[in-house]
């Protein structure tokens, strides 16, 4: 490497189910507990943020086969699949692994029809799709949790967050120096901040020790997270100026 030619911060990818695997089971671990931890739900946030990153990740590998805008619908669809399984489950008070495994299938039918009839021709799109369907499943199903007696009125929140934090990560690295390590550290970024965003909501609410500790735990994760990506950024670029306005002197 010549001097003064920066770092890569990226390197072989990590394979997509290894990412969903790892995602399912700190997800149902954390929706299983969530019952048992009473005013101590907080220590469980951190479980959730692997199926944010395994939902960015499916956005990003469907996204990377040249969709460009169609970055923002594949977050949006993915997310409809996951949404809708888990709210149906929890009105028919259904099991939270049938609720995922609906929301699997569903993201593999949906996957097939893009595949089969629309014709995509994207050679991951059912595998995909299914992972980020059932992995922004487990998101929504734990968060959904925190407000049981208000998951209707605050299910629009659920759906607009969680797809939002799950699309943005490859939206906003997108381009030719993207690389997947970036990109998912920047969704641990996304996922500890809409966790604070519900434990703020809770604490609005509902004021408890609970909610607050939602809160600190997403603040500790976002300064983690935040310090990740940052590093990776400084690692691929060249330089780093101020672009603003001149501070005036006096």
């Amino acid at each position: 490497m010549s001097a003064g030619t920066p770092a890569v911060s990226g390197g072989a990818d990590i394979p997509s189910l290894r990412l969903f695997i790892v995602s399912i089971i700190t997800g149902l671990a954390a929706i299983f507990l969530q019952g048992y931890t009473a005013a101590y739900v907080f220590i469980l946030v951190p479980l959730i943020w692997p199926a944010f990153v395994s939902s960015a990740n499916g956005v990003r590998s469907l996204a990377s086969y040249g969709l460009g805008t169609g970055t923002s619908s594949i977050g949006y669809w993915g997310t409809a699949v996951g949404a809708t399984a888990v709210y149906a489950g929890m009105q028919l008070g259904m099991n939270p692994i049938v609720e995922i495994a609906a929301a699997l299938a569903g993201g593999a039918i949906t996957g097939i029809c893009a595949q089969k009839i629309i014709k995509m021709k994207i050679p991951v799109m059912i595998q995909e799709s299914s992972i980020l369907a059932a992995s922004t499943a487990v998101i929504i199903r734990f968060l959904a949790g925190l407000f049981p007696e208000q998951v209707t009125l605050l299910f629009p929140l659920l759906y607009i967050a969680v797809t939002l934090a799950v699309l943005h990560p490859y939206n906003g690295s997108m381009g030719a120096g993207e690389n997947q390590r970036r990109t998912l550290w920047l969704s641990g970024v996304e996922a500890s901040l809409t966790t604070a965003v519900f434990g703020l909501v809770l604490l609005l609410m509902v004021p408890s020790f609970d909610a607050a500790g939602i809160i600190l735990v997403s603040a500790l994760g976002f300064a983690i997270f935040i310090s990740g990506w940052y590093r990776m950024v400084k690692k691929d670029i060249y330089g780093m100026s101020w672009t603003g306005f001149p501070v005036a002197e006096h």
